[in-house]
């Protein structure tokens, strides 16, 4: 398991491995790890989960929203607006 070098020299010293100490680049080497693997050995769904969640942190997909609702805003009753505030 490849490590950050700060990591690398911390666990070199015989302790328990810890998911709870990892750092979000150990985790991204990590994910690279997987996808390279995965792909070596042909497990395309494990390596497509690694590359969606590799994106996710990258924040490369975000949830769109399609408004094909053209009301003005005073064409809305007050209830209607606090409805769609609660969404």
């Amino acid at each position: 398991m490849a490590l950050t070098k700060k990591r690398a020299s911390k666990s070199s010293t015989n302790q328990k491995f810890n998911p709870r100490q990892l750092e979000s680049d150990d985790v991204m080497i990590l994910l690279k790890e997987v996808v390279l693997s995965s792909l070596q050995a042909e497990n395309y769904s494990v390596a497509l989960k690694a590359l969606e969640l590799w994106g996710k942190h990258l924040g490369l997909f975000c949830q769109k929203k399609n408004f094909q609702d053209k009301k003005k805003l005073s064409d809305y009753s007050t209830e209607e607006l606090q409805n769609l505030l609660t969404l």
